[in-house]
């Protein structure tokens, strides 16, 4: 029978699918800012990661989702979030160190 009371189902936003959050099933296991390499094709005020290295694996960047600057100090991070179609990578670039780190995985 149906119920005239019964809440519809929740839709829209989820607060568990948010970036930003600790993701509970990382595919891969990786330390918290970890090293990676990266390349890259960099260009006036422009930076464009082409495909990362991650446990002797190569991914295909195929989009950045976006992308936005931090600072820790006087060091300057251009992050990214971005995918190879399959998972969701969250890296970083330091202008002091000159390498790439890896924030994240979803």
């Amino acid at each position: 029978m149906f119920n005239h009371n019964a809440r519809p189902a929740r839709k829209g936003f989820s607060s568990g699918a948010r970036w930003d959050r600790p993701s509970l099933n990382n595919k891969t296991s990786v330390n918290a800012h970890q090293a990676i390499e990266v390349v890259a094709r960099f260009a006036p005020g422009k930076i464009r990661p082409l495909y990362l290295k991650l446990n002797n694996h190569n991914y295909r960047i195929e989009r950045v989702n976006y992308f936005w600057q931090d600072r820790q100090g006087r060091e300057k991070l251009y992050c990214f979030n971005v995918t190879d179609g399959a998972n969701v990578f969250q890296i970083y670039f330091s202008n002091q160190s000159l390498s790439w780190r890896l924030a994240k995985i979803e």
